[in-house]
Formats: structure tokens, C-alpha cells, sequence
């Protein structure tokens, strides 16, 4: 297993890779991340956690499914809890930045393919489940400590998240036994795998522009 979860973590540091090599070129830039971003953040996930969760449902695999949200629940407030103790408040908002830094894992984007590589496509039901609540933390928690004192987001916003419509979906789809048309599961699977290419190479175009002497240990 070992062998397979680093030959995956080689294929994502060649597309980090890449992406490095197209900005240092100038083939796609920093400022036209953008967009990608918002593709992964509001289309690609939510395709992840719906998709992930359109299976039979086996012999306790709800309550398993609830234990890995459980699970992210506490890991995630663990790590918020260790970055507000270890990183304190001072002047500027870089503190806030670092806070979540800390605190939150890159549990799509990395986690999923690692995951899938090591365990296979039955356990990704387990990891769409700690993505899917993950994400309630990223756009309320998190969201308002990059945001700063001033945003608040509000309910309907949050209900309206397509992250958060997503896990309603998806649950309701495992709990009830709900299946979509072919079509429907083919495009999902088609967005589902722009996932670690995309969000690897805007990584690498992220980190062609880090200057290390601006870095502060």
C-alpha cells in the first residue's frame, strides 16, 4: 500500500510541477486562478460529495458514514482549537490566515485521490462524508476568520451554498436509496475527476509566486 500512496503523491507533485512550469512561462498565471477556484470550490466538490454518495447502501455503512462525519467534527475543532491557542492575535490580518492555515486540511483536493489510490473507490463514501462536513466548517468558521470581524454569513447564504445543498443531496440520495440517471452519474464523475489535476496545478501556480525570503518561520 505504501508503494501505491507514494506513487500518487508523485503524480501530484509532477502536476504541482506543471503547474509551476506554466507560470513561470506564462501559459496561465495567478491571475487567472480565479476562476478555477471557484470551479473546484463550487461545482467540483459538490459533484465529489453527491457522486461519492450515490451507492447501495452495506450492512452498517450508514453509521459508519456518520462516524466519519463524527470524526471530522472532532479533528477539525482539535485543530482550530491548537491554532487559536498557538497562534495569537496581533496587528494585520495574517494571524487569521495562518489560523486556518493550521487548522484546516486539504482533505478534497489531496485527501480524496491519496484515499482512492490506497483504499479504492469503496472507502471514498467514508471521505465524501468528512468533505461534505468539512465544508460547513469552511464557509462558516473559516470564511469568517479570512473574512475578517466584519463578515457574517448569513443563513441563507449558507443554505444556499452549493457546497451545502450538495450534502443535503447526497445524504438524502445514500439514506433513502435515490438514484439518478445514468446521464446525471457520468457527468458527475466527469466533473468529479477535474479534481486533483486542476486543484494540483493551480497549487503549482500558487507556489511558482512565493518568494522564500518573504517567508517567515
Amino acid at each position: 500500500m505504501s508503494s501505491i500512496v507514494a506513487g500518487q503523491v508523485a503524480v501530484m507533485f509532477l502536476l504541482i510541477g506543471i503547474g509551476i512550469l506554466c507560470s513561470k512561462t506564462g501559459i496561465y498565471t495567478e491571475e487567472a486562478t480565479g476562476p478555477a477556484v471557484n470551479l473546484l470550490l463550487l461545482v467540483v466538490t459538490p459533484a465529489i460529495i453527491i457522486g461519492r454518495f450515490l451507492r447501495p447502501a452495506a450492512p452498517g455503512g450508514l453509521r459508519l458514514v456518520l462516524i466519519s462525519a463524527a470524526v471530522v467534527v472532532v479533528i477539525t475543532l482539535l485543530g482550530v482549537a491548537m491554532a487559536v491557542l498557538l497562534i495569537r492575535k496581533r496587528e494585520g490580518t495574517n494571524y487569521s490566515i495562518e489560523r486556518v492555515v493550521a487548522s484546516a486540511p486539504n482533505s478534497g483536493f489531496m485527501g480524496i485521490p491519496l484515499i482512492t489510490a490506497a483504499l479504492g473507490q469503496d472507502a471514498m463514501i467514508y471521505a465524501a462524508a468528512y468533505v461534505a462536513l468539512f465544508q460547513i466548517f469552511n464557509w462558516t468558521y473559516f470564511a469568517r476568520e479570512l473574512g475578517g470581524p466584519n463578515h457574517k454569513p448569513t443563513l441563507k447564504k449558507l443554505l444556499t451554498n452549493p457546497a451545502i445543498i450538495s450534502i443535503a443531496v447526497g445524504f438524502a440520495c445514500y439514506a433513502l436509496q435515490i438514484t439518478l440517471p445514468k446521464l446525471a452519474i457520468s457527468a458527475l464523475d466527469y466533473l468529479s475527476n477535474l479534481n486533483t489535476g486542476l486543484s494540483m496545478v493551480v497549487m503549482g501556480v500558487f507556489l511558482a509566486n512565493v518568494k522564500l525570503k518573504d517567508l517567515k518561520l
